[in-house]
């Protein structure tokens, strides 16, 4: 089933050397497909492809590894574009991308249900057919901080930039495709190549911020095609009449989303999370090493021997990344006040696609007295 893939090097005495070779899985073409957008085989994974994309799917008859026949149902073409469109583009992103130039409904994860985390406007009509009546949802929803709206007039200002730009000569022509460039390389282009499962087990808005940031240099030509309109359709008033009218209400929807976001991104008075690393570092004995696993484990920790200087003696060691050849380097050396781990691989021995697996071979057949 697997064939013999790229080289992995090591270097020894100021040369790379092949260290061992990635294996690289041979399919079965009766299931690949153009633009595969669903390949997880996690059950919960199978269940929320369904929901997502309505699958009825090709069936196609296997051998298992028992030796018996198996029939499984390939997803089509169309409902691999389906759940692209549905979840990856509309879910996944474009709810991002709303939340930051629309409003947001609440900081509740979701997972497509109607009163979590999407994205509304504000003005009652267009939130009604999208989600239904806000005003009759439970006060715990209704009162969530994470409830931020602004009336689309982000949205509406960057757009107006876009226009402004198209509109705007040759020059303005081409940095609009200049800017839809970035916008689209660090938005739908990342969708795509991440082809990310559902049931993500955090909001994911951070990876596309980039496409957040290119529509913002749209929004700013908006600003200056206000001030070109105003110039156009009120030709004699004053400059400083203009900066002033132009400013007020540029000024305005940044204020609005300010008063907006303030209460749930004031992070005053909020000490558990470096109070946690603080005291876990504070329990070690000097020169220690403290093994963690996850993110809220590790990150506080980190955050007390970088920004803080505490307790610079300790290592802190990821288990989570001790299984990759470039963390297992980096432990090898020290850091801060620190000994590097007393790792004696070389990494010959743990560079990677050398032991992603362990063969075992029953030689015995039978059971052993131990």
């Amino acid at each position: 089933p697997y064939s013999k893939g790229n080289a992995n090097y090591i270097q020894r005495d100021g040369r790379y050397e092949i260290a061992d070779y990635k294996q690289s899985p041979n399919y079965d073409r009766r299931f690949m497909t153009f633009f595969p957008r669903m390949y997880s085989s996690t059950p919960d994974h199978v269940k929320e492809y369904q929901n997502w994309a309505n699958i009825k799917g090709t069936p196609i008859q296997v051998t298992n590894r028992e030796g018996e026949p198996q029939r499984i149902m390939k997803p089509t073409f169309m409902e691999n574009l389906s759940f692209f469109f549905s979840y990856q583009i509309n879910w996944m992103y474009w709810r991002y991308f709303m939340w930051n130039f629309s409003g947001r409904q609440n900081d509740i994860q979701g997972y497509g249900e109607i009163d979590h985390g999407n994205w509304i406007t504000g003005i009652n009509f267009i939130d009604e057919l999208m989600v239904g009546n806000q005003t009759k949802l439970p006060s715990e929803l209704k009162n969530n901080k994470g409830h931020n709206t602004y009336y689309l007039l982000p949205l509406l200002l960057g757009i107006f930039g876009m226009l402004f730009m198209i509109y705007g000569g040759k020059n303005g022509l081409e940095g609009f495709w200049l800017t839809l460039f970035l916008f689209l390389i660090t938005g739908l282009a990342i969708v795509i190549y991440l082809n990310q499962t559902p049931m993500q087990p955090r909001e994911r808005d951070y990876a596309y911020a980039g496409s957040f940031y290119a529509f913002c240099i749209w929004i700013g030509f908006g600003v200056l095609g206000l001030v070109k309109a105003v110039n156009k359709y009120l030709p004699k008033a004053p400059q400083a009449a203009t900066a002033a009218l132009v400013s007020l209400v540029a000024l305005g929807i940044p204020a609005l989303m300010a008063q907006q976001n303030w209460n749930d991104h004031d992070r005053s008075n909020r000490y558990t999370c470096s109070d946690f690393g603080q005291n876990y570092l504070a329990s070690c004995k000097p020169n220690s090493i403290i093994f963690t696993n996850g993110d809220n484990d590790t990150f506080p920790l980190w955050y007390n021997q970088e920004v803080e200087g505490k307790r610079t003696d300790i290592r802190v060691c990821n288990l989570s990344y001790l299984q990759t050849d470039w963390y297992i380097e980096q432990m090898k050396r020290g850091a801060y006040k620190s000994a590097p781990l007393p790792i004696s691989w070389q990494p010959k021995d743990f560079v990677a696609g050398k032991n992603e697996v362990l063969w075992v071979e029953d030689v015995l057949q039978k059971p052993l007295e131990m």
